[in-house]
């Protein structure tokens, strides 16, 4: 039986199996999840918060990709 359901896993979607890992993952111990998911909230708030405040410069994706293009063909 533990083969058929390992089999019948691997043989799905890469989408359907991380949200499966996902779903695993987050059983073995939910109370530290939600944690982590607290202070995530709570950091990625500071975060908005700092940009519309202007205390940070934001960076456009293509200003990032080309910083790492020019550091990798160094």
């Amino acid at each position: 039986m533990k083969n058929e359901i390992i089999n019948e896993v691997i043989s799905l979607p890469v989408r359907q199996r991380a949200e499966l890992i996902d779903i695993l993952i987050k059983s073995l111990n939910p109370a530290i999840d939600k944690k982590i998911e607290e202070l995530w909230a709570k950091e990625s708030e500071k975060r908005a918060q700092d940009i519309r405040k202007g205390n940070v410069k934001t960076v456009s994706s293509d200003e990032v990709m080309n910083g790492i293009r020019k550091r990798i063909t160094k």
